[in-house]
């Protein structure tokens, strides 16, 4: 459980803490089409899950310990571009980009995937779309990628990062 303290709570009695539950619950009943929560403050997270608090040093593999299941699709519910023959589709062309500029040694899932709907989006007459599919066997966790130097790699530039892509857990 989490707790919001009211700037007159008092450690003594938790009669006017208010209760996680209180606020999704109040969430739920706002009839708006998006609703953004940003906060900053300790085990702010537990509006989410049940863990408290997370090392800032070890986000990947914070990210990468627990389960999860995610989708990436090159559109939402509509027809997707192939692309003209022999240069692969917006889709593609957006993933291969981003194994061409990354630099990092690590990246999530989530990092891959805003980059790739971003620029799309931008590019496409179609949406991707990605997201968290919601079953109850997710414990809040991401996948991780880790680009790893190969002794003797004969591929360069996209294609040797699209296959340690492929070869990441």
């Amino acid at each position: 459980k989490g707790y919001w303290l009211p700037y007159d709570a008092t450690q003594n009695s938790t009669h006017n803490y208010i209760n996680n539950s209180t606020i999704i619950d109040s969430i739920e009943g706002i009839d708006a089409k998006h609703i953004l929560i940003v906060s900053d403050s300790c085990f702010a997270g537990t509006l989410l899950t049940q863990t408290r608090g997370i090392d800032v040093n070890k986000h990947y593999t914070k990210l990468e310990e627990k389960k999860s299941r995610w989708l990436l699709a090159s559109g939402r519910e509509e027809k997707v571009s192939d692309g003209l023959p022999g240069k692969g589709s917006p889709f593609a062309n957006s993933l291969i980009n981003f194994f061409e500029k990354n630099k990092n040694k690590y990246f999530s899932f989530s990092e891959l995937a805003v980059t790739v709907t971003k620029e799309t989006g931008s590019i496409a007459n179609q949406q991707p779309i990605w997201g968290l599919i919601d079953t109850y066997r997710i414990e809040g966790g991401q996948m991780v990628f880790k680009i790893k130097a190969r002794k003797g790699e004969t591929k360069a530039g996209w294609e040797a990062n699209f296959q340690a892509f492929c070869d990441a857990k």
